[in-house]
């Protein structure tokens, strides 16, 4: 995870992270991405790879390259209510090569971060 001492904040909307994660998918052929989940004192980690997200009415829905998260429905990331963002930080760590989205969520946090090297 990014220490945020050392690197640059800015607040964003959704469709900026459904850009950054199509840009990290035609920039490069594997991008890295490792999501925490944080609902109700429960905290799940997992691994992607090719993260993208698409909106479609009220509903965001991502999807990755190895269907990690097709395969496993009770990950919140697979699809959420748009109208349930509270907010959406963006941390660049420059040196270190990494990305990271918070997504404030009104029953939790998603954390995505992108490993650049």
């Amino acid at each position: 995870m990014i220490t945020k001492d050392n690197c640059s904040m800015t607040t964003i909307t959704i469709l900026d992270l459904v850009e950054q994660l199509r840009f990290y998918e035609s920039w490069r052929e594997v991008t890295r991405y490792t999501v925490v989940e944080t609902f109700k004192n429960r905290k799940r980690i997992y691994r992607l790879m090719n993260l993208t997200a698409e909106m479609e009415a009220e509903y965001i829905m991502f999807d990755d390259g190895e269907g990690v998260l097709e395969a496993n429905d009770e990950y919140v990331l697979n699809m959420f209510l748009m109208s349930s963002i509270k907010s959406i930080n963006c941390y660049r760590d420059e040196p270190r090569n990494h990305y990271q989205a918070d997504i404030k969520l009104n029953t939790g946090n998603i954390q995505i971060v992108a490993t650049l090297s």
